[in-house]
């Protein structure tokens, strides 16, 4: 089946300064919010990166290899999308949190999410470190402000900024890297509580209930092998979790049935990005050939046939899942 192509164009670019390694627009429109979205970012210290490979296979007398905590650098940015006179979008960013500054230097962040819905009544975006940290920042609108960017400047009536809310250790072991969060809430608030999933590179996986201002881990065991990046929640069942780790096994786990046997894996690892039917998981639906590794995906927030992939070494793709790739960008 053809489709017709959308041709995908950058409108702005940006540095970051370190590497750039989740994105995530403000999903609230009623509160004049969705212009802005977060970065989380993540570098290894110089120092660090020079004894990487010693670090990696350092080992006591008894053999054992010791882990030792690298240095990893990250930083939280905000931007806010601006429409200019001439209809071309631009970016300020608005980098937070050192007042002065407005930047806030963290452990390197591994993903951010926001909830899709308030708790409490707060816009909260989730954010997971290299030391185990899940840290919730409400994100506000603060007093009037003049605003400078480049030498000219405008007034807004209001400025938005995060501020941190709660900070919680998902493990007591801070050379273990938290990987990945999902929220539980995405579609429906039913739960009795929000909950949270985090995923970790000792092959753990959480499940962490929010709670007013109580984070708490309500069950934690051993998912992978290896280093799990990706947990995740069935939207539409929330007693369902898939993780994905460096063991190249995709499982699935069904809380109500306890958690020391997923209900399903699959292996395979490769740079595809594969449609699952839930209902029946032995083979995926469609399989997309990306040419690197896929490191993000994002859906449409409107469009439900397109699909955003961020590669590794191949750049991003738009796909039509009705008609493979529809456009892709190698910036």
């Amino acid at each position: 089946m053809s489709h017709s192509a959308t041709r995908v164009i950058s409108l702005h670019q940006q540095d970051t300064e370190y590497s750039a390694d989740s994105i995530e627009f403000n999903p609230f429109i009623d509160s004049g919010h969705a212009r802005y979205f977060a970065c989380g970012t993540y570098q290894l210290a110089e120092s660090a990166i020079e004894v990487t490979a010693s670090v990696v296979n350092d080992k006591d007398e008894d053999g054992e290899r010791r882990n030792k905590p690298m240095d990893r650098l990250g930083r939280i940015l905000v931007y806010e999308v601006v429409d200019t006179e001439d209809g071309r979008l631009v970016m300020y960013v608005r980098i937070l949190f050192r007042k002065e500054h407005q930047r806030l230097d963290s452990p390197a962040v591994l993903d951010m999410k926001w909830s899709h819905h308030r708790i409490s009544g707060k816009e909260l975006l989730g954010v997971v470190d290299s030391i185990g940290n899940l840290s919730l920042y409400e994100f506000t609108d603060d007093e009037d402000k003049m605003f400078h960017f480049n030498g000219w400047h405008s007034i807004y009536n209001q400025t938005s900024r995060l501020s941190l809310y709660h900070r919680f250790a998902t493990t007591p072991d801070e050379v273990v890297l938290c990987l990945s969060l999902d929220w539980s809430g995405h579609v429906s608030t039913a739960d009795s509580a929000t909950r949270i999933t985090t995923s970790h590179s000792s092959g753990a996986l959480s499940i962490i209930s929010i709670d007013n201002e109580r984070a708490q881990v309500v069950e934690q065991w051993h998912a992978h092998d290896f280093e799990a990046w990706i947990a995740a929640w069935n939207y539409w069942d929330t007693q369902i979790v898939y993780s994905g780790a460096d063991d190249c096994l995709f499982k699935g786990w069904d809380l109500r049935m306890g958690t020391k046997t997923s209900i399903f894996v699959s292996k395979r690892y490769n740079e595809h990005v594969l449609l699952w039917d839930t209902r029946s998981m032995r083979q995926p639906l469609v399989d997309f050939q990306t040419g690197g590794g896929v490191w993000r995906l994002k859906w449409h927030p409107t469009e439900k046939h397109t699909l955003l992939a961020a590669s590794m070494h191949a750049g991003a793709f738009v796909m039509d899942i009705r008609g493979g790739i529809v456009d892709e960008n190698q910036g």
